[in-house]
């Protein structure tokens, strides 16, 4: 035993010697020589080599060539011994961006799962918690699930965050060494550790005193300190999600108290009528009431007893305007237990536990005839950008991380490395189609599918509403073909059917995100066929969302194909490149297809859309960082 770890330490010594800092190749090279002395140890050596480069670590830092090698060598066998894994030197790659605190590019497909799992064990070590987030819950139990045996060999300890549990729960889940869970559950309970802060410094002059006199105790946090956080599917998290702050809210309880200024002012709004009453932008997202208006809905709110309102009868005018603008299976849907719930806009994705504020959920609770609930009050808050920088190190992964270098590397101090494939990639992109109408452009994806149906080549179809994904869905029952129809809820579930994309045949439809995160394998008879073909249904404002739904095919190294389908119709043109829908409708052929490719300036008009969307997150995390320092 001794001779073994002996002939370890010198082998890793003398490879770490040949390394310079930055070299990742060489870094790669050293861990690969590292695990294969490992792989003759037995169970007992492997766990004294852990010890050892546990000491190590906390002795010199996890920066220490010597420890990182072994510590990436140490997770790497024992994911070969637990589940059967042995890593390429593309998730090795990924793994040592990830320990020094980088983001990782990774394609979809290429096993980023199994890469964040050496610098989790590496950061561990260290004793100050790791916590790995995931875009939702499903996907924190799955890789917790999956990993924490293979932690576990190597006596370090792995929880799952429960997100609606009690803060003992909670605070037993932060206390092991590594703690996987959603994003937004990690940052919530950064500001539920706040609140508590807060109220101790509050307390009068003694209270805290005679408080431990009596035998109390002081509430304890939850969380130990932000040391490290690894972020699967990076982009989404600390870009898409950042559009708006984490909030942390105190729920009203019973109806709301002024229901019935809503329901009147969802009564003056129908009553109005767009360009005589008020007028709209190009994005419809802002309103402006005319003089006329202004008069008229003065007069039909006049009546209302005064002690009802909680704000202005035009603030509650403005909501409901707002409300009347928003569409049904497209920014919200209705439950089956008549509540409201939040559609993400680029993905598709339903929010259970989010509302909107300042009114406007209630406002479309009235618009819909529901129970209006009452308003949620604002006990904190933070950007995720500002709580991204919280932590001492940072670190994410992405298959889509390409044109946001800029905003990682200012925002987040992060730089963008891309891993690249380990077999090359065999997708073909077909030519994008466009069309002038909605119907056209509906009519057309339904007869591609038809006909690739029956080859049986499985088919994926991304949309970007449940309403385009019903469309759809009533056009392929026209024409006979079978389909899986997902509705945006990401569970075990939804996390099955996709993964069954690939089989003989399969025809889905889903919003873009769907089962992100989920390995779609396909049948033997599949790849002769030419793999899985997937439909972007309508260019997403961020070509990163068309790119991440493309990824599905192709995948480490099989056979696949990938179109988009658009229309002068789509809200990407309406909304900012309205020239564009025009010039479509004047290039379309009898069949109402546009006979000239636009494929490039879609990705103009994207990358245009893309630096506005980074300029208001930018100005929000600006005005967060300027109001953090001011109280």
């Amino acid at each position: 035993m001794a001779s073994s770890i002996s002939m370890l330490n010198g082998l890793t010594n003398h490879l770490v010697t040949l390394l310079r800092p930055a070299s990742h190749s060489g870094l790669i090279q050293a861990t690969r020589e590292s695990w294969k002395t490992l792989q003759r140890q037995s169970e007992s050596q492997l766990r004294e080599s852990c010890q050892r480069t546990r000491d190590r670590v906390r002795r010199l830092g996890v920066d220490d060539l010597t420890a990182k090698v072994d510590g990436l060598a140490l997770m790497a066998e024992a994911l070969r011994r637990v589940r059967g894994v042995s890593m390429y030197d593309v998730q090795l790659h990924a793994a040592c961006v990830l320990a020094q605190g980088g983001i990782a590019e990774m394609q979809t497909g290429e096993g980023k799962t199994f890469s964040c799992a050496p610098p989790a064990f590496l950061h561990a070590l260290l004793g100050r918690g790791v916590h790995v987030a995931t875009t939702n819950a499903y996907l924190a139990e799955r890789d917790h699930e999956l990993l924490s045996p293979v932690f576990r060999l190597l006596g370090v300890n792995a929880s799952l965050l429960p997100e609606k549990a009690g803060n003992e729960e909670k605070r037993k889940a932060y206390q092991c060494d590594v703690t996987y869970g959603t994003g937004s559950e990690f940052g919530f309970d950064y500001l539920r550790d706040q609140l508590s802060l807060r109220a101790q410094t509050q307390q009068k002059m003694g209270q805290s005193l005679l408080s431990r006199l009596k035998g109390d105790m002081e509430p304890a946090l939850m969380q130990r300190g932000l040391y490290y956080s690894i972020i699967d599917e990076a982009d989404n998290v600390m870009l898409d999600d950042a559009v708006s702050p984490l909030v942390l809210s105190e729920a009203g309880q019973g109806e709301a108290a002024d229901r019935l200024v809503y329901h009147a002012a969802t009564d003056a709004v129908n009553h109005l009528r767009e360009g005589r009453d008020y007028t709209v932008t190009g994005t419809k997202k802002t309103h402006r009431l005319t003089e006329e208006g202004n008069a008229r809905v003065q007069v039909l709110g006049s009546d209302l007893p005064v002690e009802l309102f909680r704000r202005t009868w035009m603030e509650y005018i403005s909501v409901a305007l707002r409300a009347s603008q928003m569409r049904r299976d497209v920014d919200y849907i209705v439950d089956g237990q008549n509540k409201v719930q939040i559609v993400d806009g680029s993905t598709g994705r339903i929010f259970e536990d989010r509302t909107w504020r300042d009114g406007l959920h209630q406002a479309v609770e009235s618009k819909e005839g529901l129970e209006i609930s009452n308003e949620k009050g604002t006990m904190a808050q933070i950007t995720r950008q500002r709580f991204g920088r919280l932590y001492q190190r940072l670190a994410g992964t992405t298959g889509t991380a390409q044109g946001c270098e800029r905003e990682f590397r200012e925002v987040y101090r992060l730089s963008v490395h891309t891993i690249p494939l380990r077999t090359p990639s065999q997708r073909e992109i077909w030519p994008t189609r466009s069309f002038e109408s909605q119907e056209a452009k509906w009519a057309a994806i339904a007869a591609s599918v038809a006909d690739l149906h029956a080859t049986g080549r499985p088919v994926l179809v991304g949309t970007n509403s449940i309403r385009d994904s019903k469309c759809l869905a009533a056009l392929f029952q026209e024409h006979g073909i079978e389909y899986q129809l997902l509705n945006g809820i990401q569970d075990a579930d939804e996390a099955s059917i996709v993964a069954a994309a690939g089989r003989y045949g399969a025809v889905m439809i889903a919003t873009s995100l769907a089962g992100r995160g989920t390995d779609i394998k396909l049948e033997p008879e599949v790849r002769s066929l030419g793999g899985l073909h997937v439909i972007v249904a309508q260019c997403n404002e961020s070509s990163r969302v068309d790119r991440q739904l493309v990824g599905r095919c192709g995948r480490q190294g099989d056979p696949g194909t990938a179109q988009s389908f658009l229309s002068a119709q789509d809200e990407l043109l309406e909304n900012h490149a309205p020239w564009l829908s025009e010039f479509i409708k004047r290039h379309t052929d009898e069949t109402g297809e546009c006979t000239v490719d636009v494929s490039a300036q879609i990705r103009r008009i994207q990358r245009l859309v893309e630096r506005n969307a980074f300029a208001r997150r930018a100005a929000m995390f600006r005005r967060d960082v300027k109001n953090s320092t001011a109280n």
